[in-house]
């Protein structure tokens, strides 16, 4: 009998050390609406989500990796997949992410009130080289991504519409470069924000 018990005991630990983890009171739950503008149901689903790829440590926190993040069905297909990863905060591969900060990283893509926030990560994961510009092999990486293998496009065909883009946008006299402020100007004219989204 003391056998059962004691395993009983141990297996209703481990059930709410289980559902604790899960959990999230009152006061996280306002913090987080007021950081992402997320309603709470919302919060709760991502919550889940981050649970099914994060990795426990040996304080019982909760991390979510590099590597399982990348892992993530909206991530792992995606042609700008390694740009995203980069955007959410991992910069190496010994990068860890909290909820929090996975949270607010969905959300400065995903809700729609962050239009500034959602404009800058647009222009971040054109900026291949990460020099602060859209150079134009930039932008030919960014088309070639996008198009894939599979494109009608020809190189050719996609150096002319650089070229024309940057005639139309660029504000540099030599026609080299397009500056965020550059960017800002060309997509304020058009609907960016119900496009950039990641399907969590």
């Amino acid at each position: 009998p003391e056998y059962y018990l004691l395993k009983n005991l141990r297996m209703m630990e481990w059930v709410f050390s289980f559902l604790g983890g899960k959990g999230i009171d009152e006061i996280e739950l306002n913090e987080y609406c007021s950081i992402s503008g997320f309603k709470p149901k919302e919060i709760r689903r991502l919550k889940e989500v981050f649970l099914s790829v994060a990795e426990e440590n040996e304080t019982k926190e909760f991390f979510l990796t590099k590597g399982g993040f990348m892992g993530m069905k909206c991530i792992e297909n995606n042609p700008l997949a390694d740009r995203i990863t980069k955007c959410f905060g991992f910069e190496n591969d010994a990068d860890k992410l909290d909820f929090k900060s996975f949270l607010r990283s969905v959300s400065a893509f995903n809700y729609p009130g962050f239009k500034e926030k959602k404009l800058k990560l647009a222009f971040q994961i054109q900026d291949f080289d990460d020099d602060g510009i859209i150079s134009k092999p930039d932008l030919m990486e960014y088309l070639r991504r996008i198009t894939g293998s599979n494109s009608l496009l020809s190189e050719s065909d996609m150096t002319e519409m650089v070229n024309e883009v940057f005639k139309e946008c660029s504000s540099d006299p030599k026609q080299e470069s397009i500056t965020l402020n550059d960017y800002q100007q060309i997509v304020a004219r058009l609907d960016f924000q119900s496009r950039l989204l990641l399907s969590i």
